[in-house]
């Protein structure tokens, strides 16, 4: 440590001397009379900035400074022998850098998002809710509750087609509705019940387990639009906006880590 220590001042009286050099005591100086003291003295503080520079902000300890051996009294940074564990210099000489993508150091939004000690309770609280619905455990929960939701619409409507007490007997009340009510519909009647009924059971049930979610999602959004156009042109505000709404959100976002998508995208990741 002595070493550094003198080390470092010769390193100092050096830069001084080499800053004032070459001037002649009692020479005339610009703006300063006859006293060229002063301009020695800047010369000197732009020499010693020059060697040792000190980063924005106010300088405070590196985290990682002791396990990285650096010492932020040199201009390269690398101190021989093994690391210290703090540097008296630090705090004098030393500001964290700019941070970088993974870093340790925290962003410049990170710092301003976080609330100083005084803050409105409100703005605190909010806060708190921002980072609890933020976790990745809420989004699956969430994502959940919107797949079973969309599921469960489609799931009844495709249920009254049925006739009671069967699996898949189509009921002769559905065929007349696809006859006469539904007959906006570019397709044969007997063609449309059979696919409507198939299209209702079959994907809400994917919808539920998490298998093709993004598929679908998106075929029932295909036949919300269909009704939409063919069949009840009047009901966009209620309900198909909403039933659209819930299709989008799970064929953007996906159906999250509870599903079957996602633990066959992790096979296929290890493979």
């Amino acid at each position: 440590m002595g070493l550094a220590r003198k080390s470092w001042r010769g390193r100092r009286a050096r830069h001084a001397a080499r800053a004032t050099e070459g001037r002649q005591p009692g020479k005339a100086c610009r703006g300063q009379g006859a006293d060229p003291s002063h301009h020695a003295h800047r010369r000197a503080r732009t020499a010693w900035r020059t060697a040792f520079p000190r980063p924005f902000g106010q300088g405070h300890a590196r985290p990682d400074h002791a396990a990285r051996g650096r010492c932020p009294r040199q201009p390269g940074g690398q101190r021989r022998g093994p690391p210290p564990r703090a540097c008296r210099h630090a705090d004098r000489f030393w500001s964290p850098p700019r941070p970088q993508c993974g870093g340790g150091h925290p962003s410049r939004a990170q710092r301003s998002a976080t609330p100083p000690a005084g803050a409105c309770p409100v703005t605190r609280l909010y806060d708190r809710l921002t980072e609890f619905a933020a976790r990745p455990l809420i989004r699956d929960i969430v994502l959940l509750f919107v797949r079973i939701a969309l599921a469960a619409i489609f799931w009844r409507s495709g249920r009254t087609k049925i006739e009671e007490g069967t699996w898949f007997d189509i009921s002769e009340t559905t065929f007349f509705l696809f006859e006469n009510e539904y007959s906006g519909v570019p397709l044969p009647p007997e063609f449309s019940a059979y696919a409507a009924t198939a299209a209702e059971h079959v994907l809400p049930l994917l919808l539920v387990f998490g298998l093709a979610s993004r598929f679908a999602a998106a075929g029932l959004i295909a036949m919300t639009l269909v009704i939409q156009l063919f069949v009840y042109p009047d009901a966009w505000w209620s309900p198909h906006m909403s039933w659209i709404a819930l299709g989008l959100v799970i064929l953007t976002q996906g159906p999250g880590r509870v599903s079957f998508d996602h633990a066959i995208s992790g096979r296929l990741a290890d493979r």
